[in-house]
């Protein structure tokens, strides 16, 4: 990597800066943007519906997009993703599943969401 691919940043806690690529730095801001922390789950919870927009949110797509791919309503998309629905359906993480991608399906499986 060059020098100019890299940008400086201050780590408010410590006072300090560090050098961050900027590809990296681009990559993390858009997802901490896309996502709310605090409102999807309280911390140290990871829920359907926080993994859910995370991963539909890297793929840019609306909750209405996705909705129509998977040939659901868009109300089950945000149902889950505000924790209205606490279990949803197997068949509807599944098919959720093909359009998010095995990331997704893996980290469902890891939280017994989806067996």
């Amino acid at each position: 990597m060059q020098v100019h691919e890299f940008i400086e940043i201050q780590i408010e806690e410590k006072g300090k800066y560090r050098l961050v690529p900027q590809d990296l730095l681009q990559k993390l801001l858009a997802t901490y943007t896309a996502v709310d922390h605090h409102k999807l789950s309280p911390p140290g919870v990871i829920t359907v519906g926080y993994l859910l927009k995370l991963h539909r949110n890297r793929l840019n797509l609306s909750q209405e997009s996705l909705a129509i791919k998977a040939n659901i309503e868009k109300k089950v998309v945000t149902l889950i993703e505000t924790g209205k629905t606490k279990k949803p359906r197997k068949k509807t993480l599944e098919v959720l599943s093909l359009i998010l991608g095995k990331e997704f399906e893996e980290a469902l499986k890891f939280r017994q969401y989806l067996k």
